[in-house]
């Protein structure tokens, strides 16, 4: 995942995955769907809850992980209508493996 400033140097390959390229691919992808997209407060960035998606489905024979990660625009936590948009981490970059990062840093 492309990101502005956050993980490891652009040009490796190496847990997290994230790749400091001075470029926000989140934000890029985004601003393609929504063309009016202002993007959140750096503190609204920051603030992810844990929820346990096992309550939600079944994982028995999966590798997903039971705790995902959910970030409300504080916009949405106060009655406005907003779309959820969901990010799929990849390999070697669950919970397990890296914490937070990835939903703290993707974008």
């Amino acid at each position: 995942m492309l990101t502005l400033a956050a993980g490891n140097a652009c040009d490796v390959s190496v847990t997290s995955f994230l790749g400091n390229c001075a470029c926000d691919g989140a934000g890029a992808i985004l601003s393609f769907i929504y063309s009016d997209l202002s993007p959140p407060t750096t503190n609204e960035i920051l603030k992810v809850d844990a929820i346990n998606i096992a309550e939600l489905a079944d994982l028995e024979g999966t590798s997903i992980n039971e705790d995902a990660f959910i970030f409300i625009p504080k916009a949405c936590k106060n009655g406005e209508s907003c779309t959820l948009h969901i990010s799929f981490n990849g390999c070697n970059q669950s919970a397990d493996d890296i914490g937070k990062v990835y939903a703290e840093q993707a974008g």
